[in-house]
């Protein structure tokens, strides 16, 4: 549409006044040529079909007219982040950490594009989930969700973290994104059920949108009340403007450090940005391409994902406030 968002053809999320009667609703869907094709009884979120050319805008307007329906709005879709390369390493090569992590450890579930097959996560996936077809194994096109399970594993630490810092702790990578680098508000309801119900702590989010969605926000304050700590990156343009999901009040938003401890000049910042974090890392797996030196605040998101799930293994009642106050007194 024209204020620069995007989302699914022909979808809409609806929300009903209490008491509505959803027969009533389904018929209105119907004789309008949409129909019903999923349900999120958690939040209560109904996921409408129409035509793909049906102009998704107009429909909403319509259908919050209609009396029953509490809320309405595009299925809005959101672009991966994408981290920037460089050609310079800025300390030793790659190293890969294969400690095992400890029993009991907690899980970051990982809302990415995915998972590659790969030896040195094998012993660190907890569960995974493939949200566009369950039936199928989980796998992934870009790369970018192998890169940050990585990170959130803590098989790869970003340049200026400690050789010998505690980082093992087993991941939960979800496929949210698709191959083109798309994902959207279902598919993510779907990743942040499927997080719950694995028994996630922690879910890292490595993308950011200037599109603000009701319903997402009501997605990730649900997670909250659930006990998920949920961090999401602040974005690789220094505007100064706030990015979802960083900037939902229940996400801690996070930019990015320089290998020399200084804010990265490409970071985002701006009130929403509750912690910086080292950006920098040396990758053994590509972001469409090969392996290499990237940076961004994805990968700075990711790493304080890692961050949170070990200091909760050691103190499992600490809730976001207390995970914040012990982040910022260790990152002043």
């Amino acid at each position: 549409p024209a204020d620069g968002s995007f989302y699914v053809k022909g979808e809409v999320l609806i929300r009903l006044k209490p008491e509505t009667d959803l027969a009533a609703i389904e018929a209105l869907i119907e004789r309008s040529g949409g129909a019903i094709v999923a349900v999120n009884r958690g939040l209560g979120i109904y996921r409408l079909h129409w035509p793909p050319d049906t102009d998704v805008p107009s429909l909403v307007k319509e259908l919050l007219r209609q009396p029953g329906i509490a809320r309405a709005e595009p299925n809005y879709a959101y672009p991966i982040d994408s981290p920037q390369r460089y050609d310079q390493r800025f300390g030793d090569d790659y190293e890969p950490n294969q400690t095992a992590a400890p029993e009991g450890a907690v899980a970051v579930a990982v809302l990415d594009s995915g998972l590659t097959a790969d030896e040195r996560l094998s012993d660190y996936v907890l569960a995974s989930l493939d949200a566009f077809d369950p039936s199928q194994p989980i796998s992934d096109g870009l790369g970018h969700g192998t890169q940050m399970a990585m990170l959130a594993a803590g098989v790869v630490k970003p340049y200026g973290v400690p050789g010998d810092a505690n980082t093992a702790n087993p991941v939960i990578p979800v496929r949210t994104f698709d191959d083109n680098g798309f994902t959207s508000n279902d598919s993510l309801m779907r990743g942040i059920d499927f997080a719950l119900q694995n028994g996630a702590r922690v879910m890292s989010l490595s993308w950011g949108t200037s599109t603000q969605s009701a319903f997402l926000g009501d997605a990730f304050a649900y997670a909250a009340s659930k006990g998920l700590i949920i961090v999401a990156s602040a974005g690789n343009e220094p505007s100064g403007q706030a990015v979802y999901p960083a900037a939902y009040a229940s996400v801690i938003g996070v930019g990015a450090l320089a290998p020399d401890g200084q804010k990265w000049e490409n970071s985002n910042y701006g009130n929403f940005v509750e912690l910086y974090a080292p950006g920098f890392a040396d990758m053994p797996v590509g972001y469409k391409g090969d392996p290499g030196v990237y940076a961004g605040t994805s990968i700075a998101a990711a790493f304080v994902a890692n961050q949170i799930a070990v200091f909760l293994s050691e103190n499992p009642q600490a809730d976001k406030q207390a995970v914040l106050k012990a982040l910022q007194e260790a990152n002043p």
